[in-house]
């Protein structure tokens, strides 16, 4: 999926995902996805022998087994990921939220052990893309891209490599190497785990990226009769499409998971950009107008001043984002009942939209009321 072009479509497949994984575990969700199984599979012996053995003895500590088996799981959850199906989805989701919360778990334990130098920094998958699939990724070059489904890798070049000459062959298909770079860090924003030791077909040193994974294009070109495509994890770009998914959580009252992805955005961009950026400010000023609504509002304040501090440094006097952080301060000091500070930030806020906004403007009109309401409060 092209973020640049859709980037709705990508929230919304951001927040659907958020929404399976918060159904509870329950028989009823198990049962839906095994009916739906032997529908499907109802003239296929073999498969409806594995069905009834994911009946009898699948446990949540067994998901990543099951999804690494060749059987009607990896098969038809990843049909319902990738055709995006919102039926199917509803009928996987109980298979799909513990595959996704087995690999968060798994994740954690990695981060964990990272400090003792196992760390994964790049990982590799090999397929064969039509010419067609192909020049869309070289068109696409530094841009985005998120996954439909789960993303599996390996840490052996060599594998991935054995995977892309081997794959299925069409007229018109080349092999193309996926370069992968990995963060290896509790605010990186992709999930990832290293299944080996679950792993029907352990000499393959799977990786599997969680739903939702996000990269960029850096690269496309050929090397030794195979395409080879960079996709690095870390970049600026990442950074804005979490705050996007962050805004949307916040305007749906959802503070802790904007939180969430207000801060994997805030460090990476502590990251892309020098201290004091304007980027990092709007991140900032964000966190702290959750914060103010969890009711944190000392904590609040403070974001909201160290993101004025560093729009100051960098921004004209009159700037209309100045302005904004004035007015956002003003809100802050005047939930803690510091009106007189409340009053001085509300005016500076007006006396900036005065001089770019016209009289009947409707933020300067709310501003200018922002400012009687003070001095009221004031007297």
């Amino acid at each position: 999926m092209n973020l640049s072009e859709r980037t709705a479509e990508f929230l919304w497949s951001q927040l659907f995902n958020d929404v399976i994984l918060r159904f509870p575990p329950n028989n009823k969700a198990k049962q839906q996805m095994i009916k739906a199984c032997r529908d499907y599979y109802r003239d296929n012996q073999q498969e409806l022998q594995l069905i009834d053995e994911f009946e009898k003895y699948y446990t949540s500590e067994e998901c990543i087994r099951w999804y690494t088996r060749e059987t009607f799981v990896y098969k038809m959850v990843n049909k319902a990921l990738r055709t995006e199906d919102v039926e199917q989805l509803h009928t996987f989701r109980f298979f799909i939220a513990d595959l996704s919360s087995a690999l968060t778990s798994e994740h954690k334990k990695m981060m964990e052990q990272s400090n003792n130098g196992m760390i994964i920094t790049t990982v590799y998958r090999g397929v064969r893309l039509t010419l067609a699939e192909l020049e869309e990724f070289r068109s696409n070059e530094g841009k985005l891209i998120s996954i439909n489904g789960y993303l599996s890798t390996s840490r052996s070049r060599c594998i991935a490599i054995n995977f892309a000459v081997k794959g299925k062959k069409q007229v018109d298909s080349v092999p193309v190497l996926f370069e992968i770079e990995c963060q290896n860090e509790e605010s990186a924003c992709s999930i990832f785990a290293d299944i080996t030791s679950f792993s029907d077909f352990p000499d393959e040193q799977e990786v599997l990226f969680d739903l939702g994974a996000v990269f960029k294009i850096q690269t496309v070109s050929e090397e030794d009769d195979m395409w080879k495509t960079c996709l690095p994890e870390d970049h600026s770009d990442i950074a804005n499409v979490l705050h996007n998914i962050a805004d949307c959580y916040q305007s749906k009252g959802q503070y802790d998971k904007a939180l969430q992805h207000y801060h994997l955005a805030l460090s990476m961009k502590t990251k892309c950009f020098p201290s004091g950026h304007p980027e990092i400010a709007t991140t900032l000023n964000n966190i702290s107008t959750v914060l103010s609504a969890k009711g944190d509002k000392v904590k609040a304040l403070e974001l909201c001043l160290k993101a004025l501090k560093m729009r100051e440094r960098v921004l004209p006097f009159d700037h209309l984002d100045l302005a904004t952080s004035f007015s956002s301060a003003g809100h802050k000091y005047e939930a803690i009942k510091e009106y007189q500070c409340a009053l001085e930030y509300f005016e500076k806020a007006l006396r900036i939209r005065a001089k770019f906004l016209s009289e009947d403007d409707p933020v300067r009109k709310r501003t200018e009321r922002h400012v009687i309401r003070m001095k009221w409060k004031v007297t």
